[in-house]
């Protein structure tokens, strides 16, 4: 970049920063909160945020400053549990209200920038920006958690607005400097899991140009084969040629059609040899993609079954239709896409009578029955089949959105225990005796983790919480002198008495309340006789108990949630490819007790700590938290299933062996 390109990505970027933040001060202004204190705070959190995110340049280093999610604003601070919440979504919902100017503006800064591989959240000036300042503004203003809340439900559509109008003029000022939105390389289909704007569902479109670079090399590969094979064509006339078609053609009409029998290979007889060399090579390549196709694990075997009957269509294609290997946007090809997209999640041995098994029978039954009458039936049955796949998909997410406050808890639950187990963290030391530990990751996580979800970090049952662990570690230390073991005694009653009632809290009964601070009170007992260490026996405690757990809501029908329930020794490291799920997305997920459950991704929770998984199957939704995710991704039980277009992943599977013999 030489110096004049430099002074204007300079004057670029500082012109951008003060729009977003004049723009954003101004409406503040105007909305009521002139507070100067406010407003700076406002500045300084989006300002810090827009360096922040000039200075990135692709997700894996946005991912690094993210902190325990993709969202910087859910978990960063952890001071207003409920706001990171609301103010994830709320940044959410403004970025849809900016859908149409943020999109072009995005690229944009990408080219901008220099970066090939930005999230959509690490635009500098996007809403995620402007809600780092909210949260700034909030902390400087001093408001009240209603005050947070009332604020953001009152502000939305006006600020929308108003950030809508300063992405217009920056889109329009880029436009003017020369700086055109980025071309990625490579355009994803649109029924792939990154087609629809914010990761929803969306319907079933046309999908983009596959490259034509796989196609091109597949045929050009088979052409260098086919130059050092014997040759037996022969050359012949236009009239001889098309004469030779048609016999090729009533050759193809004698083989069998369907998974009972096993069709000769047309490019391997007698009569694929008498065809000319564009048209054998083209044989060749649908033959061996057709192949390819057949054996993929995605398909059910009676969806195998049924697709053996295109077989014969595709090679009379082949032979008389040069632009089906040529043509991306071929409906053949896409015939085939829509087939493996709808059997996505179904299970190898699903029944011939599952309704996707038995629409891609029927539609490979009418293909056959017409395609010497009626050239273009692809064409006519492929609406049918997209059709199907996008009332799939609907139905994931209808499903879905039934479930989402339930969900919206479970994520509240799960940043619960992430700052519980954070504030025991900081509680315990390695000389604090094994027992006590024990006491606080076991069962008082659960009393702090319930009081955060019910009444709030700013509760005065909270305070009282860690007061009692507080208290609880200093009884729990070595007494030397004889004034500090009767201040132990004094303290004692009171502190089990309101510790007890803490456990009481969560559920627990007297016994099983007594179970728990045995050990502990075993401890006390040790410590008011003079011993500096507890009783061997109280050497053998219970450490941490973490396990991954299935249980149902109970409060809802339907929802079961898969979780990792107990502390947590650290901040959990997410894995990359777990960060970047989404709605739509297809997993097959390992239960406790082995068995297995695949569906598509309904939801996703702002913070990205639940989502839910739909099987368009079965009635019930079962949602998963990050951290068992993480467990189970990380073990190898959990995977995303394969969503990319049939046809061209066979052809580069084709390429590929061809190129490793």
């Amino acid at each position: 970049m030489n110096s004049n390109d430099l002074t204007t990505r300079e004057a670029l970027i500082a012109k951008a920063r003060a729009s977003l933040l004049d723009g954003v001060s101004d409406f503040f202004r105007d909305f009521g909160l002139s507070s100067p204190a406010a407003i700076e705070g406002l500045r300084r959190g989006a300002g810090n945020s827009f360096d922040e995110l000039v200075g990135i340049k692709d997700k894996r280093g946005f991912e690094q400053i993210s902190g325990l999610t993709a969202s910087r604003i859910s978990l960063v601070h952890e001071s207003d549990l409920e706001f990171s919440i609301r103010l994830s979504d709320f940044a959410r919902r403004l970025r849809e209200r900016c859908e149409g100017q943020l999109g072009k503006l995005h690229l944009r800064f990408m080219r901008l920038l220099d970066q090939t591989d930005a999230a959509a959240e690490q635009l500098p000036v996007g809403p995620e920006t402007v809600c780092c300042g909210l949260r700034e503004m909030a902390q400087a203003a001093d408001m009240t958690s209603d005050e947070r809340l009332g604020l953001l439900e009152r502000a939305e559509a006006g600020l929308g607005h108003r950030l809508a109008s300063i992405y217009t003029r920056l889109n329009t000022a880029f436009d003017e400097a020369g700086i055109h939105p980025q071309v990625l390389g490579r355009p994803e289909p649109l029924h792939s899991r990154r087609s629809v704007p914010g990761g929803g569902l969306g319907s079933v479109g046309t999908p983009p140009p596959v490259p034509a670079d796989t196609l091109s090399e597949l045929r050009q590969m088979l052409f260098s084969r086919q130059a050092r094979a014997p040759q037996n064509t022969v050359t012949a006339d236009p009239q001889m040629a098309s004469m030779i078609v048609e016999r090729v053609l009533a050759w193809l009409n004698e083989q069998p059609s369907s998974a009972a029998g096993a069709a000769q290979r047309l490019s391997a007889s007698e009569a694929g040899t008498l065809v000319s060399a564009e048209n054998r090579i083209n044989i060749d390549a649908a033959e061996r993609i057709f192949d390819t196709m057949s054996a993929n694990p995605r398909l059910p075997v009676a969806a195998k079954g049924a697709m053996a009957r295109l077989r014969i269509p595709l090679l009379k294609l082949a032979l008389t239709d040069p632009t089906l290997l040529t043509n991306p946007r071929h409906p053949v090809r896409r015939v085939f896409d829509a087939i493996g997209d709808a059997c996505v999640g179904l299970a190898a041995d699903s029944s011939p009578n599952h309704p996707v098994c038995w629409a891609i029978s029927e539609t490979a039954a009418r293909i056959q029955q017409h395609i010497d009458r009626d050239p273009n039936v692809f064409t006519s049955e492929l609406p049918k089949l997209e059709s199907m796949v996008a009332v799939r998909l609907t139905a994931v997410k209808d499903r879905a959105s039934t479930f989402i406050p339930h969900a919206a808890r479970i994520e509240r639950s799960e940043i619960a225990l992430r700052y519980a187990s954070k504030t025991i963290r900081a509680f315990e030391s390695e000389a604090a005796p094994a027992p006590a530990r024990a006491f606080l990751e076991n069962y008082w996580l659960q009393v702090l983790q319930a009081t955060l979800v019910e009444r709030g970090e700013k509760s005065s049952e909270w305070r009282h919480q860690l007061m009692l662990a507080d208290r609880l570690m200093w009884s729990v230390q070595p007494k030397v002198t004889t004034e500090e073991r009767n201040h132990l005694i004094r303290l004692l009653p009171e502190l089990l008495k309101r510790i007890h009632a803490g456990l009481a809290e969560i559920g627990l009964d007297q016994t099983a309340r007594d179970a728990a601070l045995s050990p502990c009170m075993d401890l006390h007992a040790a410590l008011m006789r003079g011993r500096s260490q507890p009783e061997s026996e109280l050497e053998h405690h219970e450490g941490a108990i973490v396990e991954l757990r299935l249980d149902p809501v109970s409060d809802t029908s339907g929802l079961r949630v898969l979780r990792m329930t107990g502390f947590l020794t650290t901040d959990p490291a997410v894995p990359d490819a777990v960060m970047q799920l989404q709605a739509g997305d297809w997993l097959d997920v390992a239960l406790p007790d082995g068995r297995r459950v695949r569906g598509r991704i309904g939801w996703v929770s702002p913070s990205r700590q639940v989502l839910l998984l739909v099987d368009p199957d079965r009635q019930g939704v079962l949602a998963i938290t990050q951290r068992a995710l993480t467990q189970q991704w990380q073990a190898g039980l959990t995977r995303e299933l394969p969503e990319s277009p049939l046809f061209e992943q066979s052809a580069t599977e084709v390429l590929k062996a061809l190129k490793a013999g």
